[in-house]
């Protein structure tokens, strides 16, 4: 698996029913990959939540040593009159739930099929929660996701 596309695509697959189960993603949150986030994508990513009113979930790619996958997870939540974004988030497997983790801060993520869902504090297990959802991860990637019906997805040819 060395083609770009294929391999975010099989990652935000992979994601999608990690997140979401079964659960189809509808309006209101949308998961989108790219590459890796500096200050002025940060920017971007939140005026595209602002101005879409949608909650985002950013899967960051890069090149590594082991070749190109997903380096990061980065969100957006537009509440009220501000946008949260959180960098360098995790996601974190606590029995068969999938949570995503903010770096600094309390607390965590969950998805629901249209919005992110902030709960105050982190539930117990989550450091090694990590590990399981990277294994968990690579596992699907690996042997390929389906999430028809649940997700939409649009490719999109970088600018320039």
């Amino acid at each position: 698996m060395s083609d770009p596309i294929d391999i975010a695509t099989r990652h935000t697959h992979a994601v999608v029913r990690m997140l979401l189960g079964r659960k189809m993603l509808r309006p209101g949150a949308a998961l989108i990959a790219g590459g890796p986030v500096n200050m002025f994508k940060k920017i971007e990513l939140a005026r595209v939540a602002n101005e879409s009113r949608a909650d985002l979930i950013h899967l960051t790619f890069d090149d590594t040593a082991d070749g190109y996958t997903m380096t990061g997870l980065h969100i957006c939540a537009p509440r009220d009159t501000i946008v949260h974004s959180y960098s360098d988030c995790q996601l974190s497997l606590i029995g068969k739930r999938t949570i995503i983790v903010p770096p600094h801060g309390r607390g965590h993520f969950v998805l629901a099929p249209d919005e992110l869902i902030h709960k105050p504090a982190r539930p117990d297990g989550w450091q090694r929660g990590i590990a399981r959802a990277t294994q968990r991860l690579r596992q699907l990637v690996e042997r390929g996701t389906v999430t028809t019906g649940q997700i939409q997805l649009h490719e999109i040819e970088p600018a320039g």
